[in-house]
């Protein structure tokens, strides 16, 4: 389950009482253990009712990082900095944070945690592209 310290708005969720539909948070009732959505679905619903989203190629894609096959790896560019992401993929999705030669964040498994470490790096949100 994700506990509410995780989440920001904006960020991808996928709602279980809904049928898994991917969607963004609003609102992060913390006090009440809640989360309001956006989406076709403007509803609040209980933590137990989400889940987060795997994080694959075809998310990093959509972000607009660039894949580089060689290597196995994604880049995104933003101003001066580059920023890439080292995939270690499972079925899962692993992939390791790095700028430069340095490793930030090691196992970003989930939509949710690139979205809030690309932020924290950057101060802007990740656009998705689809």
């Amino acid at each position: 389950m994700i506990q509410p310290k995780e989440l920001r708005i904006g960020n991808y969720i996928s709602r279980l009482d809904l049928g898994n539909e991917e969607i963004r948070v609003e609102q992060v009732l913390a006090l009440y253990e809640r989360v309001k959505t956006t989406g076709a679905f403007d509803t609040i619903c209980e933590f137990s009712d989400i889940k987060p989203i795997s994080l694959t190629k075809e998310w990093l894609i959509n972000f607009g990082f660039e894949a580089n096959d060689y290597n196995d790896e994604f880049v995104i560019i933003k101003g001066a900095a580059v920023y890439t992401l080292d995939c270690e993929y499972t079925d899962k999705g692993v992939f390791n944070f790095v700028i430069g030669e340095d490793c930030i964040h090691g196992d970003i498994k989930h939509v949710h945690q690139l979205q809030n470490l690309y932020f924290a790096l950057t101060g802007e949100e990740l656009i998705l592209h689809k």
